[in-house]
């Protein structure tokens, strides 16, 4: 195993504290964690305010039909072709329509599954995952993902919210989840394990397995009822059912965002947001994505991102390859074999595999390398331009747009920006003020477009100050766009640093401070330091901390020097060394985490 991949592991599977939640949370709780909360929505955009779109994207036709009719068709066209495959198994595309809807003949027959009914996907990334996901579609459920790095209070609070009644989950993840089921409306569990798709004589060699009795032996026993997969596949084989008729506006995904903001919330993604995305998306990329390609990966698919690139891979007769990190960085030769064309990563992903000389030749036949869900350095596309002759093909993504909002076209792409606004999307930047920018100047980033969400789940006054009346979605993201269409990111708004009336960006800030060879990563972070004396709706300027995870050796004395070096109209008030940094599924530095935090040790 390389060096430096149990620090890998640990940060894959780390349990991520989340401040401020509250399993019963309403909006008076939101508006206290965060005063702006309490506004109306008159207060922020009076009603008869409106805005013109500073930027639209070229105007295309979308086709009225859903990503599992897409899915229906590349099963007619090619049933052999390989759709999924993970640790070195493959089901072609009339394999996973079989398991399809056998799943999904059980959801309505023995789990009397009824329209509209929400379905708890708590799965790490595997052959299962979308075969859940389109037999939920089948029956006309609705699909909430539950990210495997959650704690249990959080997962707790979106079973609640949701009010999920079947669960899908792994034999390993039961005890994280036994204590709580009481207090939820789940009434059925089934679960799922790699051999699922095994014939009889590999379930046997599966079953001989020193490994698997290793695995089972330290894995935590539960007393809770569940169905397997497996049994379902078997009794429902070939199985008729009249399918309900579902509808484009239909709710597909109760997607939680990812807990940047202070109270994760359920995104409702219609059927037509997620055909919408996935048709955008291809005409951007054009040629790139046909039923000829292969795509690696490794984002869990709990998030919108990794679902997403599923969903466009398999609605276009594509092939994808699943994995993990760690398997990525551990085994990459057994993932050789399949000859990958397109790799979609977050920028912490692709710095981690350039470290590793197998995983870079294991790249080197990438066509195209996807990005999303921070911006990458202009270090790490000068290495990946170095090894390979190509840049990372950015592009800038919400759970609430169904993923992408805009992406780097191949034949001309930016590097630094997170790409060109796709088609059909009206793009507007609005000041402080309320008043709208023009081209190349930082505001906060609305959008307006078939891919923004139907709303908030059970959150009708934060849906109305997300989404205006008419139809703009405020992203809380500082960018500025060029005439020519391309956005560059530049920060949460939560996360801007205001400091004796000057704007600072955190982001831009640490890139450069990570140029420092001993600097592994590090955040900038303004304590929201309040007066009690004011109005909550007012904070102080707090003090700026910059906490760093640095390799042996880096003295604070160093580090003071190279900090100096940079142009800076602000200088932290304390710099501190930590063990880690608290992320998300895709890499991202919780900062919200890190504010009010004593110590971030590894213990």
């Amino acid at each position: 195993m390389p060096n430096g991949l149990n620090e890998v592991e640990r940060l894959a599977s780390l349990d991520v504290a989340i401040i401020g939640e509250n399993n019963n949370a309403d909006v008076e709780h939101a508006a206290a964690i965060n005063p702006s909360l309490s506004q109306t929505h008159s207060d922020i955009q009076p009603p008869w305010q409106s805005y013109d779109p500073l930027y639209q994207g070229r105007k295309m036709p979308l086709r009225q039909i859903s990503c599992l009719e897409y899915f229906d068709e590349a099963v007619k066209k090619n049933p052999s072709a390989p759709a999924l495959s993970m640790h070195g198994r493959t089901l072609n595309y009339a394999e996973v329509a079989f398991s399809v809807d056998a799943l999904a003949c059980w959801f309505i027959k023995d789990a009397n599954m009824k329209p509209g009914d929400r379905v708890a996907i708590y799965l790490p990334n595997n052959l299962s995952y979308m075969i859940c996901v389109f037999a939920a579609w089948r029956a006309r459920l609705v699909v909430t993902n539950l990210s495997f790095m959650l704690q249990k209070n959080e997962i707790l609070h979106q079973l609640q919210d949701s009010g999920s009644k079947l669960l899908i989950t792994i034999p390993k993840f039961l005890s994280r989840v036994e204590k709580i089921l009481l207090q939820t409306s789940i009434r059925h569990i089934v679960t799922t394990q790699a051999d699922d798709y095994e014939s009889l004589f590999g379930r046997i060699k599966n079953w001989l397995s020193p490994k698997k009795w290793l695995e089972q032996w330290r894995e935590e026993t539960s007393m809770i009822r569940y169905v397997r997969l497996r049994h379902i596949f078997k009794k429902y084989n070939n199985t008729y059912v009249e399918w309900p008729i579902s509808h484009m506006n239909d709710i597909a995904f109760i997607q939680y965002t990812s807990g940047n903001s202070d109270i994760p919330k359920g995104v409702m993604l219609t059927h037509c947001n997620l055909t919408a995305s996935h048709q955008q998306i291809a005409q951007i990329l054009n040629d790139r994505l046909d039923s000829s390609k292969s795509g690696l990966c490794p984002i869990p698919l709990q998030h919108i991102v990794g679902v997403g690139f599923c969903l466009m891979m398999l609605s276009a007769g594509a092939h994808v390859v699943l994995t993990t990190l760690v398997e990525l960085l551990s085994k990459p030769k057994n993932l050789e074999r399949f000859a990958s064309n397109i790799l979609i990563a977050t920028p912490a992903f692709y710095a981690e595999i350039l470290k590793y000389d197998a995983t870079v030749h294991l790249i080197k036949n990438i066509e195209l390398f996807l990005s999303g869900g921070s911006v990458a350095s202009l270090d790490l596309q000068q290495q990946l331009h170095k090894l390979t002759g190509r840049h990372l093909c950015e592009g800038f993504s919400l759970s609430e747009t169904a993923s992408l909002i805009s992406i780097n076209p191949p034949q001309r792409l930016h590097v630094g920006s997170a790409g060109v606004v796709l088609p059909n999307t009206e793009i507007c930047i609005v000041g402080q003020k309320n008043q709208p920018l023009g081209f190349n100047q930082p505001g906060e980033l609305w959008i307006r477009g078939p891919q923004v969400m139907r709303g908030y789940w059970q959150k009708p006054l934060l849906t109305q100050q997300a989404i205006t009346h008419d139809g703009w979605l405020k992203s809380g993201d500082i960018v500025f766009i060029s005439e020519d269409g391309f956005i560059t990111m530049l920060e949460r708004q939560r996360d801007v640093i205001s400091w004796r009336g000057q704007t600072f960006f955190p982001q831009q800030i640490e890139r450069q401070i990570c140029e420092h060879e001993d600097v592994i990563n590090c955040a900038l972070i303004q304590e929201p330091a309040t007066d009690p004396s004011q109005n909550l709706a007012q904070p102080m300027q707090g003090e700026i901390r910059l906490l760093v995870l640095a390799k042996k050796g880096l003295t604070l004395e160093s580090l003071k020097q190279h900090i100096a070096k940079l142009y800076f109209a602000m200088i932290p008030h304390t710099i501190e060394f930590v063990d880690y940094l608290p992320r998300g599924p895709m890499g991202k530095v919780f900062r919200r985490v890190l504010r009010n935090s004593e110590s971030l040790s590894a213990e």
